[in-house]
């Protein structure tokens, strides 16, 4: 399967959530990623690891695997945008 795109790690001084989600979902769309699963899974490990600290530290008692792709990005645009 060809891939169509490119993502960056995310860095709040660069770019918005909200902008970095949009980049994402433009790169699901290029790519035909639908299944959630993978969707999260993609975010997770592009996103860099200060923002899956982040993410994680944000989502506790749970891990990020416990919760959905849109569960993550909300928890995400709260902390940015509260």
């Amino acid at each position: 399967m060809a891939k169509y795109g490119s993502l960056s790690k995310f860095n709040s001084a660069l770019k918005d959530w909200k902008t970095y989600v949009e980049t994402l979902e433009q790169y699901f769309a290029a790519n035909d990623v639908t299944a959630a699963g993978k969707k999260r899974a993609i975010l997770l490990s592009a996103c860099g690891t200060s923002t899956y600290q982040l993410i994680h530290s944000l989502l506790l008692p749970t891990t990020p695997n416990d919760k959905s792709f849109a569960e993550i990005v909300a928890v995400m645009r709260d902390h940015y945008q509260p």
